[in-house]
């Protein structure tokens, strides 16, 4: 399930809980999402129906990052060590998690760092919360 989708078909954040709750009960566990998505909204809204539905243990949640969250600020922008590393920290208190699956590069083309590559391609790489 993409969270885009998800508002694409859903008017209020009312709609989009029941829609959630169906997607649930009919037997899906996997939900993409991004920082950007309406500013952040959307995982926002993701983190409260997960947690409203005591699912979190069933469900993959998997994000993406790269965009320019902060406009003129070239750290919180890219697929930079420091992009990652802040995007990724933001996105987990949205969800309101301390883990995400593997964290999807936006837009791959942009230049990037090798050590973050390295990181997301190693076999059983999980982002967990930052302090």
């Amino acid at each position: 399930m993409s969270i885009t989708g998800l508002a694409r078909m859903c008017k209020t954040a009312g709609s989009a809980r029941v829609l959630f709750r169906h997607y649930l009960d009919s037997g899906g566990n996997f939900v993409n999402t991004a920082d950007g998505y309406a500013d952040g909204r959307s995982e926002e809204l993701l983190g409260t129906f997960v947690e409203e539905t005591n699912s979190r243990d069933r469900v993959v949640l998997a994000t993406k990052f790269t965009g320019a969250i902060e406009p003129g600020n070239p750290n919180a922008t890219g697929n930079g060590r420091k992009n990652l590393l802040s995007s990724l920290n933001a996105s987990l208190c949205r969800l309101r998690t301390d883990y995400v699956g593997p964290p999807e590069l936006y837009q791959p083309y942009i230049l990037f760092d090798p050590d973050v590559v390295g990181a997301i391609a190693t076999p059983g790489f999980e982002v967990r919360g930052f302090s």
